[in-house]
């Protein structure tokens, strides 16, 4: 079984956006999403989303990276909710701490771990976007 049979395809029109402040992550995540046939919103801080949706900019899918400065990624989940976005929620990030682990228990958000291979998030992009909540 080949690698791309394997994989979690878009079922239609989707719209992912990716918020990380590490400009290769954030390429390398746009690439391999517009690739399994998503749109994707990319944001390079959280200050840009934020701006973005206040504007009525949205998505099906949020990729959120948790420590970022300035706007780090608890700030921007809270801030997204507290507008009303109802956007599904998949961190990404290297550290596995308190503030990730507050949000993943009191949010029902989701969580994937850098680095993450191709096939990984397929698997969990698919899973967040099927999850019923």
């Amino acid at each position: 079984m080949s690698l791309d049979e394997n994989l979690k395809k878009a079922q239609g029109d989707i719209t992912i956006a990716v918020v990380d402040d590490e400009l290769s992550v954030l390429e390398v995540l746009d690439i391999q999403l517009s690739d399994l046939g998503y749109n994707v919103l990319p944001y390079l801080s959280g200050k840009e989303i934020i701006d973005d949706f206040s504007n009525g900019k949205t998505a099906d899918l949020i990729i959120l990276d948790i420590f970022m400065p300035e706007y780090t990624g608890k700030r921007v989940y809270r801030e997204l909710r507290e507008m009303g976005v109802t956007s599904k929620f998949l961190l990404n990030t290297g550290y596995l701490n308190d503030e990730v682990r507050d949000l993943l228990v009191n949010n029902n958000v989701f969580f994937m771990s850098k680095p993450v291979t191709y096939l990984e998030l397929s698997n969990f992009v698919y899973a967040a976007l099927n999850s019923n909540s």
